[in-house]
């Protein structure tokens, strides 16, 4: 099997898990003694990301539904959600194009798996510091935690978001609809641009 057949099952079942893809894709391609190109744009890695985000659509369309519906039979009234999704989503970009090709990764490879296993190990008692799931301030702090994980190969970004969407003041299952919902940009921009 040749190396970008294998990078793109590991990216494809890593994308959707509270694990970083990324960096299983970087200690696949270290262990196959194959290095990961700088800029990751080739068609497995841009494949994968594009079927993770069609995927992820399909799964929690249902559930994010009545979001779409309640902004659409009601525009002002539900206004902050087409804006805490910017919020949440223009952090990391903006991070990402700011920094451009400055981003280095500033801990190894290791460091961002092992505080993905202390974050998923330490979700289920997440304090509440934001009691208004939909206040801008909450955005922000999903927003910042999307963007530390460009800094810490290893790190979920899923696992980060997640937990701090829970912090948010919702339930497990909105907070996982959530951290999905806020993730979808940045998975078909990795599938369109290789992001």
């Amino acid at each position: 099997m040749r190396i970008p057949s294998i990078l793109f099952l590991v990216q494809a079942v890593t994308e959707s898990l509270p694990i970083s893809s990324s960096g299983h894709c970087m200690l696949v391609s270290r262990f196959v003694s194959q290095r990961l190109p700088a800029t990751i744009t080739e068609w497995w890695y841009e494949a994968a990301h594009l079927a993770n985000a069609f995927a992820t659509t399909l799964f929690w369309l249902h559930y994010w539904w009545p979001l779409l519906d309640n902004f659409l039979l009601a525009p002002i009234e539900y206004m902050h959600y087409p804006l805490y999704f910017l919020i949440a989503v223009g952090v990391p970009v903006a991070v990402y194009f700011l920094t451009g090709q400055l981003i280095q990764p500033i801990a190894p490879l290791f460091f961002g798996f092992f505080s993905t296993i202390v974050i998923l190990l330490f979700v289920p008692s997440v304090p509440v510091f934001i009691n208004d799931p939909w206040s801008w301030q909450a955005a922000l702090l999903i927003g910042c935690g999307q963007a530390v994980a460009l800094f810490f190969p290893g790190l979920s970004r899923l696992a980060l978001v997640y937990a701090a969407v829970l912090s948010t003041n919702r339930l497990p299952i909105d907070a996982l609809a959530v951290a999905f919902l806020v993730q979808l940009p940045i998975m078909f921009a990795g599938g369109i641009r290789g992001y």
